[in-house]
């Protein structure tokens, strides 16, 4: 039988994250294998939501451009560990 744990999962809106070029090459890259609904190869749009594990400033995609906004908002928010779904939605 697996073992299964809780995790919380938080939601964070960064558009300016999907607009800069370096993430967007990160996205497109088949070998990031990073979740998410994006289209490889695709501009980022509304759909291109991407989640990662997050545990005290290490994560996942600690590798990932714009990693440090990631922290400073989960920082700031005093979260230090669960599940991050970060979209691109325009307010």
């Amino acid at each position: 039988m697996p073992e299964v744990s809780h995790a919380p999962a938080f939601k964070m809106n960064m558009p300016e994250l999907f607009a800069r070029e370096d993430f967007r090459v990160y996205l497109n890259d088949r070998n990031n294998n990073m979740a998410t609904w994006h289209p490889h190869g695709e501009e980022p749009g509304e759909y291109s939501d991407v989640f990662i594990h997050y545990d005290n400033g290490e994560g996942s995609h600690s590798d990932m451009p714009g990693w440090d906004l990631v922290v400073a908002a989960m920082t700031k928010a005093g979260i230090k560990y669960g599940i991050v779904q970060i979209t691109n939605l325009d307010d």
